[in-house]
């Protein structure tokens, strides 16, 4: 049995890494996670033999590949996959990827944070000159691996603009586009429920940075490409006028909070948010338009999608809005403020809780057909034949 290893940096198993190990040992591999061993996904995990390997330290420097924390960092991989003797390593992102190419083993890298689009950004209106100078040293790093591993690696990336990217500018053979849908467990669990004595409210729902007055300067500083700051102005403004029709739940903020509006319920665990999605009416991704968008393809909108939660979509979200047109509710980007406002105004004096149910179960039906993660599971197997 070929053994493949999972290498990620982040705090907790990504949802997107579970789906991907899930798929690979389907098709007969042994899976090693090599991160944190931690997960808000335990209820996908639990399903066989899928092993872990607690790997920490990656911090700034050890990405960066500044001496000696890239050394003590690239020893502490390579005494982990030694262990396990992969046959192919899936990198998170270019900079694992690149030093297991180091360390010689055969690498997928599958580019689901979209470095290259962001690199094209800018710089964020970061006020803190270390912190400037610190995205200026990923910009230029972030580049020369890219074009490092275009020529060495298959790529698999999250939508048609990451796909240009790397086949037509940097001239990558082997590329893949690998949507982050649900899989069909995830739509099994999603329902959808019915209201009963509150049919006159409308339920928006946002999953993510809390909706919350500290949520501008996050937004402002940090993740100015997703930034809600408009939407929450408009609601905030709504809710004065429909306060006894609205609500606004939001799922994953760190802290709950609870106002006549905001129903933030903090982080619980994946498969529990389909139970609280079950409930709401619209998805809000109604993003300040940015070029950011035309490469994003983000995990929410499908977890909407299965939920029969309406996306409300700014119209720079190319590829959201072509995996499901008839089913979107899109906002013009021009005049983005007057637009949402009109929109979601619109949308709460002309509600019909009966014609809306009835929208969300064809959209329920057509995402289970359309937007499920194993549409795509040849597209990860041929990455790894080509590793």
């Amino acid at each position: 049995m070929e053994r493949i290893a999972i290498v990620y940096t982040e705090s907790k198993i990504p949802i997107r890494v579970v789906r991907e190990a899930l798929t690979l040992k389907k098709y007969g591999y042994e899976i090693h996670l090599v991160g944190s061993t931690s997960s808000y996904a335990d209820e996908l995990l639990c399903s066989g033999s899928i092993y872990k390997h607690k790997l920490h330290g990656w911090s700034h420097h050890a990405l960066l590949r500044r001496p000696p924390y890239y050394q003590l960092m690239r020893r502490k991989l390579s005494k982990t996959l030694s262990k396990i003797n992969p046959d192919v390593v899936f990198a998170r992102n270019v900079y694992i990827a690149a030093m297991v190419k180091e360390l010689d083993y055969p690498v997928v890298l599958d580019d689901a944070e979209l470095f290259f689009i962001k690199r094209m950004l800018g710089l964020p209106r970061i006020r803190k000159l270390h912190q400037r100078l610190l995205k200026l040293a990923y910009n230029i790093l972030t580049g020369k691996l890219e074009e490092l591993l275009a020529s060495e690696a298959p790529i698999i990336t999250i939508s048609k603009q990451g796909y240009i990217w790397y086949r037509y500018e940097l001239g990558a053979k082997n590329v893949y586009i690998v949507r982050s849908y649900p899989l069909r467990k995830e739509a099994n669990v999603a329902k959808i429920a019915y209201k009963n004595n509150r049919k006159h409210y409308v339920i928006f729902a946002h999953i993510g940075k809390g909706l919350d007055l500290n949520y501008y300067t996050y937004a402002l500083y940090y993740d100015y490409y997703r930034s809600l700051i408009t939407t929450l102005k408009v609601i905030s403004k709504l809710g004065k006028y429909y306060k006894d029709k609205i609500e606004v739940l939001v799922i994953g903020d760190k802290v709950g909070y609870s106002t006549k509006i905001f129903n933030s319920i903090g982080i619980i665990p994946h498969m529990k948010m389909y139970e609280k999605l079950a409930f709401a009416d619209f998805g809000l991704l109604t993003y300040d338009p940015s070029f950011f968008h035309s490469a994003c393809s983000p995990l929410r909108a499908y977890m909407f999608a299965v939920s029969g939660v309406v996306p409300l979509v700014t119209d720079t979200l190319e590829d959201v809005i072509n995996d499901m047109k008839p089913y979107v509710t899109i906002v013009n980007s021009f005049n983005f403020e007057e637009s949402l406002s009109r929109m979601l105004t619109d949308i709460v004096e002309n509600y019909s809780y009966e014609d809306h149910i009835h929208l969300r179960y064809k959209l329920k039906r057509y995402a289970e057909r359309k937007l499920i993660w194993e549409t795509q599971e040849k597209n990860i197997i041929e990455a790894v034949k080509r590793a």
